[in-house]
């Protein structure tokens, strides 16, 4: 399948506005003066759909969005360069708040609840799904109202197995907990994530690797966790398993946006074909290039270019 060709789905189920400023330093009970902010549309799967956009790659972002707040994402997103389904909501959409110190060259992220997901939105979605083209790719990715049911992710994977869809899923670790038993192609939780399913606190790195090989094995799942700034570690679910570290003359500006960005850029290699273990490199590419840039901003094919040399891997 080409570029050209790929069929791509991403599914938002707690889309944000994400405002960013800048203050000099935080002191409390003064009025912080701020510069002027940048507003984004926010999400797990619109910043996949985004990044693709970057890379040519046409996909169709479902979303949920209500209020005023839904009306000003509605709008950022008809800006944008890929097709959007909206899902009405009767609840405000949420905003999440950047704010980046000079005094200290520290980001601080404030993130607002998740929205609860009414039977009738869960029917829409899955009414919106319907029209999938055969093979391609879908991505779940972003938090997600803890109440959903897992039968409802179990009718998403239903429909999705039919067409012979892929399926990706980035999600939050209550939802992770629901996601893996029903065995999508890939995930990518980070640290935090992975022990809360493990329900385990902390693991050498022997301990590490050996879990990460028997779960994948065990759920037939191709799993990519993303360590911080120590790197990734990829699992294949056929005893196999890879290191990735952190490239030297990193400088993290921003990790808004870094965990998506290695999710389309998965995705854009494997639709190149490309082998599973060069993919995960090319992800870690494109989170890079995005952590090195200003708050709002993704990453940039030509940077990627350029990271992607000095991305390497060891197999464990």
């Amino acid at each position: 399948m080409s570029l050209n060709e790929a069929s791509v789905y991403t599914l938002t189920l707690s889309p944000c506005i994400d405002k960013s400023t800048r203050v000099d330093k935080f002191l409390p009970e003064k009025k912080l003066r701020c510069d002027h902010p940048v507003f984004e549309p926010g999400g797990g799967g619109l910043n996949v759909s985004r990044v693709l956009s970057r890379f040519g790659i046409k996909s169709t972002a479902l979303y949920i969005s209500g209020g005023y707040t839904g009306k000003m994402l509605d709008e950022m997103i008809k800006r944008d360069r890929y097709h959007s389904v909206r899902i009405p909501s009767a609840l405000q959409t949420r905003e999440n708040f950047i704010v980046y110190e000079r005094a200290s060259h520290l980001q601080f992220r404030f993130g607002m609840p998740v929205n609860k997901i009414s039977r009738v939105e869960q029917k829409e979605i899955l009414q919106a799904l319907e029209p999938m083209k055969e093979g391609g790719w879908l991505v779940i990715s972003g938090s997600a109202d803890e109440a959903l049911p897992a039968g409802f992710f179990e009718k998403i994977f239903k429909a999705a197995r039919k067409k012979n869809i892929s399926i990706f899923c980035d999600t939050d670790r209550v939802t992770l907990k629901k996601i893996i038993p029903l065995r999508p192609d890939w995930i990518k939780p980070n640290r935090s994530e992975w022990l809360h399913f493990l329900n385990r606190k902390a693991l050498s790195k022997k301990e590490w690797i050996a879990t990460g090989k028997k779960k994948a094995i065990e759920y037939g799942i191709k799993m990519v966790i993303s360590d911080g700034e120590q790197g990734a570690w990829f699992f294949s679910g056929k005893g196999e398993g890879y290191f990735y570290p952190s490239p030297s003359g990193v400088k993290v500006r921003s990790t808004v946006g870094a965990g998506d960005s290695m999710v389309a850029g998965i995705i854009i290699s494997k639709i190149k074909n490309e082998k599973d273990e060069d993919a995960v490199a090319f992800g870690m590419a494109c989170a890079t290039s995005t952590v090195t840039n200003a708050e709002s901003e993704f990453c940039k094919p030509s940077e990627v270019k350029l990271w992607l040399r000095k991305i390497s891997y060891t197999r464990l």
